[in-house]
């Protein structure tokens, strides 16, 4: 039927209304909205929350045709859940219900806002009776006599109200015949307790209050309906796991594997045990053809662990001199305990600065003289005192250390040594662990030869020479002096070290500047194939620092001298505070430390 003409006031008032609505609905951030079919009843139940406002908007159910029985309108019914029934079906269902038949009440779970408070009597079945809302009876309690025609006339909320209005109009509950009447909507959108014209306490009324299911809503209200989170159902992903094991019968490939198949297994299987069979065998022959010394031929000349306590003089002797020992180093190796001591059943080489010993740094470039005495084990003088003098640049040696050795009590020709040690750490420190001849049968060093058990720097592993992560072992030996050569053990006994060396036709003597020819002289000494290394050697264990014999070489790793300068030591000095902030102030990190040393003979 067309929609009945309005004055200017009603239309006025319902486009205030519709925008006032609409604005609210896309403004609240929780808004619920419920429609029922046409052939059921007209109903309309909207509520707006937000921080400062709370709208309900009511219109009255039209009169109910029923077939001889009341029938309840379906608005005094809990409505299912969005999640599993559509209100449609829901109202679909109740209008199909038969006359006089009891319905079950939703658990209390779950709210509801429109319902009206259970009876005590009956907590889980009882007849629906019509809508009463709670404000149009007399108590201002509810179940008056459903309609509100009767209510007390001084129920103030009930009197402001709408449906008061409608019903003194002779509504009748009748909404089509109302929308004829002449209506004067009075601030509909305001709670009885806050409109202009009534006089309700704030607290004798208010909307019902039911837990916000919805978080992370902060302007959410807690009077809306209760909201429930709709899922899409969909999963995130698409698994591609199997629900179940295979069976054997849905494998078709495994009930019997081709010939070729079967054949390629097993000619794989045979290769690899082919292949780690040949390997067994080519490591256990390479073995068998090295010169291991026999464990039953081997005797034990000593065994240090350093638990005396002091150093045992019957086995070491200490090395005092400050003359570089042939490889131009720079420091002093002492008889102070400072620089040699045992704790915790550990021998420590400690490196120290000499600056600190004589007091003064200007005193180590200038008018200071540095003498050993006694104690020097050199019959070197020049090895034995030093007086710095900045005008030719020569300083005393600014480190202080030591070095202990075997010379006079142990040695060996043919043997095993063995050490347990850790090496210091810091810029230009040289631990090593080495062996000398204990005479020089062929000449002085290095024709008779060297033997570098271990060797060392202590400089950091971003050194690009092999810093403190790397240790070296090596021979040394040469028929002159310019033709120093390092070389291994020869797995060959039919090559001599003379020969594996390839040395030249001729060569420069160092000492006189001749040319001269190079001669065998380990055979013309009548020594063997392992020449120079067939004579007895002794043990020296020294913690050094720096050097001109070309062990750190030009250049590397912030090297502050150069091994041709005659100033090399000099200009180390003066760098004194530049390498030794790279030395740990723990003595455990900055000495050479043994644990023990064990030394065998051929019996």
């Amino acid at each position: 039927m067309p929609f009945p003409r309005m004055s200017f006031p009603r239309r006025f008032a319902l486009c205030i209304l519709f925008f006032v609505v609409v604005h609210a609905a896309i403004a609240s951030p929780l808004v619920r909205r419920t429609e029922f079919a046409d052939n059921d009843f007209e109903h309309l139940a909207l509520s707006i929350n937000n921080t400062t406002t709370t709208i309900t908007v009511a219109m009255v159910p039209p009169p109910v045709i029923d077939d001889g029985s009341t029938r309840p309108p379906p608005s005094s019914f809990n409505l299912y859940n969005e999640s599993s029934t559509s209100r449609r079906t829901s109202l679909e269902s109740l209008s199909n219900t038969p006359a006089g038949m009891y319905l079950r009440r939703f658990s209390d779970e779950v709210p509801s806002p429109v319902s009206p408070v259970q009876s005590q009597d009956a907590p889980f079945i009882h007849e629906l009776g019509p809508p009463n809302a709670p404000f149009m009876s007399e108590s201002g309690h509810g179940h008056g006599n459903g309609h509100g025609q009767n209510s007390s006339p001084s129920n103030s909320v009930y009197n402001g109200s709408v449906g008061a209005h409608l019903a003194s109009k002779g509504s009748n509950n009748d909404l089509s015949r109302s929308r004829n009447n002449s209506l004067t909507f009075r601030a509909p959108f305001l709670s009885p307790a806050s409109r202009p014209t009534s006089n309700i306490a704030s607290n004798t009324w208010n909307p019902p209050t039911y837990p916000q299911t919805r978080p992370g809503s902060p302007t959410a209200s807690s009077t809306a309906l209760a909201f429930t989170q709709r899922h899409s159902g969909k999963q995130p992903f698409q698994s591609a796991l199997l629900s179940e094991k295979i069976p054997k019968e849905d494998k078709p490939w495994l009930a019997k594997p081709a010939p070729r198949q079967r054949a390629s297994y097993w000619f794989t299987l045979f290769g690899v045990f082919l292949g780690l069979a040949g390997a067994a065998l080519l490591c256990f022959f390479e073995l068998r053809s090295l010169n291991l010394l026999d464990e039953s031929q081997l005797c034990t000349v000593f065994f240090d662990d350093f638990t005396s306590g002091s150093l045992d003089t019957s086995i070491w002797s200490r090395t005092v001199e400050l003359g570089g020992f042939g490889n131009g180093e720079f420091e002093i190796m002492t008889n102070k305990d400072e620089n040699l001591k045992i704790e915790n059943s550990q021998l420590y080489l400690i490196p120290t600065l000499t600056s600190a010993s004589i007091g003064n740094t200007s005193a180590i470039f200038n008018g200071y003289t540095y003498d050993l005495g006694d104690d020097c084990t050199t019959s070197n003088e020049t090895a034995c005192s030093v007086t710095s003098d900045s005008s030719t640049k020569t300083v005393i040696p600014p480190v202080q250390s030591a070095r202990i050795s075997t010379n006079g009590t142990y040695s060996l020709k043919y043997g095993r040594i063995q050490v347990r040690a850790k090496t210091p750490t810091g810029d230009w420190l040289w631990p090593s662990i080495w062996m000398l001849p204990v005479n020089n049968t062929y000449g002085a060093w290095p024709l008779s030869g060297e033997i570098d058990i271990m060797e060392s720097r202590g400089n950091s592993i971003t050194y690009p020479d092999q810093g403190v992560n790397y240790v070296r072992s090596s021979l040394n030996y040469a028929p002159l002096a310019s033709l120093l050569s390092q070389s291994t053990i020869p797995m060959d006994a039919d090559e001599s070290f003379f020969d594996r060396a390839g040395y030249p036709s001729t060569a420069i003597n160092s000492s006189s500047g001749d040319t001269v020819a190079v001669e065998n002289i380990y055979d013309e000494a009548g020594g063997g194939w392992n020449a120079p290394f067939d004579q007895e050697f002794y043990l020296i264990i020294q913690l050094a620092v720096g050097g001109t014999s070309g062990w750190f070489p030009d250049g590397a790793g912030g090297k502050m001298w150069t091994d041709g300068s005659t100033e090399a030591m000099y200009d180390f000095a003066e760098a004194q505070d530049e390498w030794y902030a790279s030395w740990p102030t723990s003595e455990d990190d900055k000495a050479l430390r043994v644990d023990w040393v064990k030394m065998w003979n051929m019996c």
